[in-house]
């Protein structure tokens, strides 16, 4: 965490919401499902809400998942980070979670041969944002089989402000711990990284590094 001061810019630890864009077939699916979209994961706490945009999915889902198939049509996350290959288990807890909280969640309503949109109900997997960055989200066809794979990743993000005197309040921004942030700004102040919002709040630049 970090906070800097003249454009003053917060940065906590987590940040609620990454996305899975690129998806690619699954490493040993050999059907002719080509899924493309975006799944967006918004994290509240350690639950997560999936808001899904979907084409390519399986047609026979439109109608509902399966009820005999375990998986079956579902959009899950995913512990392994790679779709080059095995992409593990659902992800969650199981020392905060009792059971596995990604059965009944599916992408399952849509209109054959369109886009399928719709968001999940939240599931409580006991991970929080920071957790979850660079899992694979997956998508399944009709009979519970993986379909399709990508990686969860921070949303893009912009951020467009005006350089704040200290006693005006900062700008906030929240991305995931180890995250690259590049700054671009134009004017002539001096730019601090201050090592605490209490220093900050009190203008105490005792322990400030400037960066810029």
């Amino acid at each position: 965490e970090m906070r800097l001061a003249w454009g003053m810019l917060l940065l906590p630890a987590a940040l609620a919401t990454l996305t899975a864009t690129d998806f690619v077939k699954y490493y040993d699916y050999d059907g002719d499902l080509a899924v493309a979209g975006t799944v967006t994961v918004t994290t509240d706490g350690t639950s997560q809400t999936l808001a899904y945009s979907l084409t390519g999915t399986e047609t026979d889902c439109a109608g509902g998942a399966d009820s005999e198939a375990a998986n079956s049509c579902g959009v899950h996350i995913h512990s392994g980070v790679s779709c080059d290959g095995d992409a593990s288990g659902h992800y969650y807890d199981d020392e905060l979670v009792a059971s596995d909280p990604w059965a009944s969640i599916t992408y399952g309503a849509g209109a054959f041969g369109t886009t399928v949109t719709g968001t999940t109900p939240s599931v409580e997997t006991g991970g929080t944002a920071s957790d979850l960055v660079g899992r694979t989200l997956i998508i399944h066809g009709y009979n519970g089989g993986r379909i399709a794979c990508a990686l969860l990743t921070p949303a893009p993000y912009a951020l467009d402000w005006e350089a704040l005197h200290p006693s005006s309040g900062p700008n906030v921004l929240s991305l995931p711990a180890g995250t690259t942030v590049t700054f671009s700004w134009t004017g002539g102040h001096n730019v601090y990284e201050i090592p605490s919002e209490t220093a900050y709040n009190s203008c105490d630049f005792t322990d400030k590094t400037e960066v810029a």
